[in-house]
């Protein structure tokens, strides 16, 4: 596996993937309303199996009480390969990105629970943030990226809004 920094010439590839495994609607879903622009230039990865862009994930920069943080997602691989650690394996060098960036406190997202465990998240108190339309119940899920960070968490309710002017690339 060779996961990379997104380039230009990825995106139409970046694109259906995300399609396939996530199928035609999934600009529907609500947490597409916090991705108005562009995502995180240096935090968009790429997997390959060595012969084509088999994974993808982008971070988008939001706005939590007041302070920008991160989205994750979309996270997308293709669908006969998901279970072979490619999903995985980029979570872990996103985080490992967004981390070293030191800009950013919190990383949230849109996902399944028992998936994003295992790389420190968890479910924040139910009301204590608000997300911009309908999410499916109990997937709203949070990470610090800065241990201390653990403790001035906002107590919410707070909105979780899009960032609407291009954030800095990320280091």
């Amino acid at each position: 596996m060779d996961i990379r920094v997104q380039c230009d010439d990825d995106s139409a590839r970046v694109e259906k993937l995300v399609e396939l495994a996530f199928g035609g609607h999934h600009y529907d879903r609500a947490v597409w309303r916090l991705r108005p622009g562009a995502p995180v230039a240096g935090l968009c990865l790429v997997a390959s199996d060595y012969r084509r862009i088999v994974g993808s994930l982008r971070f988008w920069e939001i706005q939590v009480a007041g302070q920008p943080q991160l989205l994750l997602g979309p996270l997308a691989v293709l669908p006969e390969l998901q279970g072979r650690g490619f999903g995985r394996g980029l979570v872990s060098d996103g985080l490992r990105r967004a981390e070293q960036t030191r800009k950013w406190n919190y990383v949230f997202l849109s996902g399944d629970p028992d998936y994003y465990r295992r790389f420190g998240f968890y479910q924040p108190a139910d009301g204590q943030f608000l997300w911009p339309g309908p999410l499916v119940p109990n997937r709203l899920l949070i990470r610090p990226l800065k241990k201390r960070n653990l403790q001035i968490l906002p107590p919410g309710p707070t909105a979780i809004l899009a960032r609407l002017h291009q954030p800095a690339e990320a280091v």
